[in-house]
């Protein structure tokens, strides 16, 4: 079953004094509720805090793991990251005041971003922060949701730079506004070190004769193979060969399978008659057949007329 705790009232303050140490870090408070509304009361409460990259990359900046005992607190927290109570969990080494610098740029072991291993932040790059929690009762981490860590009003105008204030630092301006100029060289800087400790840059000499041509030194050791160059352009298509021979007839290939039989064509017109064939021989006689029976007798035919008389005989 997977619960769905409320976290009420939480804040992020980023930069705070940690307690109980001197480093800087985040404060994070609130208050956790479980779904029937009564408050998470674990002796032994796990907090896994990470800060992260806000780009597409999501780097893994820095994670830590605090317990604390919240047994009698109603559901109330409040964890300061790298306050000195923790344990650190990723191996990154960045300090805290690295991991919000936004300069340079930041590598990574495979695994600690979601895509690629480097990150460079932009000038106004904030850093995500998730929060997870567990308490002895629990078998998984409950995520909080991520939260943006942006500049507080104040950061965007700093009152000081590692404790000097603006009228202690070196600034270059036309009285009007403050002018972007390239960073010095130590030649440079050497130079204006030592006109600030009352000396004076002397002007630069005549260049020297040139030397003698040195022997020739020793040749150096052949140098790894340059890249590839870039592929040329195709060549103009050459002209036609002759045709070769023609092969071999190849060997027949195996029969297809046959065909589905097509439709029945129309019936063509009766061809002329052929020429009688020869008269056959003459077929066995068959056995006479029984004698029918006896028709009935016919009608008595007419009587016929009288004949004339006969010759008398001779007297006896």
């Amino acid at each position: 079953m997977v619960l769905a705790f409320v976290l009420l009232c939480a804040a992020v303050f980023p930069f705070g004094p940690a307690l109980a140490s001197t480093n800087s870090g985040i404060t994070y408070h609130g208050r956790i509720l479980r779904p029937d509304g009564t408050a998470l009361n674990g002796a032994s409460t796990q907090f896994k805090m990470q800060i992260r990259s806000p780009g597409n990359e999501n780097c893994l900046l820095y994670e830590e793991v605090q317990t604390l005992n919240m047994s009698s607190t109603e559901g109330v927290f409040s964890i300061t990251i790298d306050d000195g109570t923790g344990t650190r969990i990723d191996s990154t080494g960045y300090t805290i005041d690295q991991i919000f610098a936004n300069n340079g740029s930041f590598s990574f072991a495979a695994g600690d971003c979601a895509s690629g291993n480097i990150y460079s932040p932009n000038s106004a790059d904030g850093r995500m922060f998730s929060v997870y929690f567990q308490d002895e009762n629990m078998t998984a981490w409950e995520p909080v949701p991520p939260q943006s860590i942006n500049y507080a009003p104040l950061a965007i105008q700093a009152k000081q730079i590692g404790g000097f204030a603006p009228a202690n630092l070196l600034r270059f301006d036309n009285n009007t506004a403050a002018q972007n100029t390239t960073p010095l060289n130590l030649s440079q800087f050497n130079n204006l070190l030592a006109v600030a400790n009352g000396g004076s840059v002397g002007a630069s000499g005549s260049a020297g004769a040139t030397g003698a041509t040195g022997s020739a030194g020793a040749t150096g050791s052949t140098g790894a193979p340059g890249a590839n160059g870039s592929t040329g352009s195709a060549g103009a298509t050459g002209a036609t060969g002759t045709a070769g021979a023609a092969g071999t007839t190849g060997a027949a290939g195996a029969n297809g399978s046959t065909g589905v039989t097509g439709i029945t064509g129309a019936t063509g017109s009766t061809g002329a008659a052929g020429a009688n064939g020869s008269t056959g021989v003459t077929g066995i006689t068959g056995a006479t057949g029984s004698t029918g029976a006896n028709g009935s007798t016919g009608v008595t035919g007419i009587t016929g007329a009288t004949g004339s008389t006969g010759a008398n005989g001779s007297t006896g």
